[in-house]
């Protein structure tokens, strides 16, 4: 059947399956909080696409919602299987139950059988019931041929380059959002069609002209990114991007919003620490009885190797000030190649938590994780410490986990503390491989 008929709920079910065959973990119905958040990870690490745990929750049908997923979120779901984008995930699907279609016909086989013996032999009854397939199998005629149409346009063939290509951006304003531009030259190239593509998700591609020099792009989040010029469907040239925000942001994650709420550094400090307080949320219509994130993030270049650095920071996320169930603490450091991620939870939610740090992860399912549980009614002091991708987990300078990546890290291109509820966050510091300090900063009346 064709994608333009069929229900994006078929397309859905068949993508959840696949995932599921992918990760090994067994059917869905038994995952837990931290098979989730486990989830959220692998596809981040191999798509870098962040994906949150309510929503993969809600597309699982584990939290009831009547919406339907966004095109972004289908895209990173395609590309972690494998595929360009939603669209090519289907059109492939389709194809594939298209060539087994002769195989599972057998009525059609046996008409055929039929229509070969004598005419004296033949049966009324069989001859009326083969005329009725005649429909059928013009429509699947048509359909295939559709698919055909339409995969032949998905491979377009290879632009012929001749000669450099120009492709480089500059943001054009401060903090978020932000609207880049980037200059591109196409001029003596061969191609039928051509984009620029934001970031990691196909469906931030905006189609551009060869008679043009110049194309302009809003970015409603702080981040390092691989922006890409695309010419028949292949990435021909790519280069980093950095948004950056104007020190500290705060901004919340709320399932059924599209755009970001963001919390401007004015309205981050609260009695010396980095801090959102429950009425300001609700001035915002934030509903603060519902699940919602509060991520304070700085995005830079803060110019340290993370593959060699320390990490220190102190935390909590009281329920008299905002923390939600479990009262969840997860610190992110984005760097140039990979992502170094790590949480704390009250004693009773180890379960759910995760470590990630680039080509190593680590389940709470799986792994007694229950030294990172803490009373986070308390301030919390974490460090992590890295050495030539050693790394030392401590929480109030005591040692709680070690483990060894491979894969380079790069520099440190943003700092993300996320609480499930408002969290708070006494200082921050970055240090360099030789214990020097690099960044800092205690929250005083004007966040750095």
């Amino acid at each position: 059947m064709n994608a333009d008929l069929k229900p994006d709920a078929y397309y859905l079910e068949r993508c959840r399956e696949l995932v599921e065959e992918k990760l090994g973990w067994g059917s869905s119905a038994a995952w837990s909080q931290a098979d989730f958040q486990e989830a959220a990870e692998k596809i981040l690490g191999a798509t870098g696409i962040s994906l949150s745990v309510t929503t993969l929750k809600r597309l699982w049908g584990k939290v009831n919602y009547s919406g339907s997923p966004s095109a972004s979120t289908l895209n990173a779901l395609a590309l972690y299987l494998g595929y360009e984008n939603w669209r090519a995930f289907k059109l492939q699907l389709d194809a594939e139950e298209t060539s087994a279609i002769p195989e599972h016909h057998a009525p059609v086989s046996a008409a055929v059988v039929e229509a070969s013996q004598p005419a004296s032999k033949l049966d009324p009854s069989s001859l009326k019931s083969s005329r009725l397939w005649v429909p059928y199998l013009t429509v699947l005629l048509i359909v295939a041929a559709g698919i055909l149409f339409y995969a032949a346009k998905e491979k377009e063939a290879a632009p012929v380059l001749t000669g450099a290509i120009e492709f480089n951006s500059e943001p054009l304003a401060k903090g978020i959002p932000n609207t880049v531009v980037f200059n591109y030259n196409l001029s003596g190239q061969h191609f039928d069609s051509a984009f620029i593509q934001q970031n990691w998700d196909p469906g931030r591609r905006e189609r551009i002209s060869s008679e043009n020099r110049q194309h302009t792009s809003v970015y409603y989040y702080p981040g390092h990114f691989h922006a890409k010029l695309i010419l028949n469907n292949q990435v021909v040239k790519e280069h980093s991007l950095l948004v950056p925000t104007e020190g500290w942001l705060g901004i919340v994650e709320r399932e059924g919003y599209d755009k970001p709420l963001y919390i401007l550094p004015e309205q981050l400090t609260d009695g010396g620490a980095l801090h959102v307080s429950p009425q300001l949320l609700e001035a915002k219509k934030v509903d603060t009885s519902k699940d919602y994130a509060m991520v304070y993030t700085n995005v830079r270049d803060f110019g340290v190797d993370a593959d060699n650095f320390t990490f220190e920071a102190a935390v909590k996320n009281s329920p008299e000030a905002g923390g939600q169930l479990c009262q969840e603490v997860r610190v992110l450091i984005d760097g140039e190649q990979g992502v170094m991620a790590f949480s704390l939870s009250a004693p009773g939610c180890v379960g759910n938590l995760s470590l990630n740090f680039s080509d190593v992860g680590v389940r709470g399912k799986n792994k007694d994780l229950s030294a990172f549980g803490a009373d986070l009614s308390e301030w919390n002091k974490l460090q992590c410490r890295v050495k030539d991708k050693h790394v030392s987990l401590y929480l109030n300078d005591r040692q709680i986990y070690t483990l060894t990546y491979t894969k380079p890290v790069g520099r440190v291109m943003g700092v993300n503390l996320k609480f499930h509820g408002a969290g708070a966050v006494d200082y921050v510091r970055l240090l360099d491989g030789s214990e020097k300090p690099v960044f800092e900063d205690g929250f005083a009346a004007v966040v750095q």
